[in-house]
């Protein structure tokens, strides 16, 4: 058998995924291989808030070439206020930094609603040994009352959305949370035109489908 006949020993690359290691996937070689990249592209999202179609048409297709060309990217010039971005960390921070026993009161396996999650079990690395994985996290749900623009729901759509368990005499998090939340849905209406007409359909094409989220934002700590 010929040197060249001989199929080189495949290469995986280990790799984390929902807190666990022991995932792998294959290293593709030769033919086989694809262009890679040495960094994430950064998106200027300010073009798609402006009046003039060909500048909203050359964010789209950034957008739709970092997705077929890397499959993850950043935005910046977003809409959303540092300071906004500050106060809500901060805001999350204090919650955390809450004594245990209070913390609990919040805890999702105490209450059906969603909350406080706190999570303390052993994964393993690809070269490391035991080790235990602790963090707290507080899991918050979409809610019409934050939403800029209020949809009409029907019954069975209402049925789908989830009360949030949020902390007694802890304002200061909840609206922090509903600010940023606000915030982020109308960059996530945004972003779905900009995705829309990066695929060459009219930006407006989905905007009757989108009517209102049922995403979820978790703080972790």
């Amino acid at each position: 058998m010929a040197p060249s006949d001989i199929s080189p020993e495949p290469q995986y690359v280990e790799f984390s995924h929902d807190g666990a290691w022991g995932h792998k996937r294959e290293i593709p070689r030769g033919s086989r291989a694809k262009p890679t990249f040495e960094e994430l592209p950064v998106i200027d999202m300010s073009g798609s808030f402006s009046d003039n179609p060909e500048t909203r048409l050359r964010v789209a297709q950034d957008i739709a070439r970092a997705c077929e060309q890397v499959g993850f990217f950043y935005v910046v010039n977003h809409g959303i206020p540092q300071q906004l971005m500050d106060d809500t960390v901060d805001a999350a921070r204090k919650y955390f930094e809450k004594p245990l026993e209070d913390k609990m009161k919040d805890h999702i396996q105490e209450q059906r609603p969603p909350g406080l999650r706190a999570r303390a079990r052993r994964q393993r690395g690809p070269a490391e040994g035991r080790r235990l994985d602790r963090k707290e996290s507080f899991l918050h749900n979409y809610e019409p009352s934050c939403d800029p623009v209020p949809p009409t729901l029907t019954e069975a759509q209402r049925a789908l959305l989830h009360q949030t368990l949020w902390p007694e005499g802890d304002s200061r998090f909840k609206d922090a949370c509903f600010r940023y939340d606000s915030r982020m849905m109308v960059l996530m209406r945004k972003m779905v035109q900009m995705f829309v007409l990066g695929l060459g359909l009219d930006e407006h094409h989905f905007d009757y489908k989108v009517t209102h989220s049922l995403a979820s934002c978790k703080k972790i700590h």
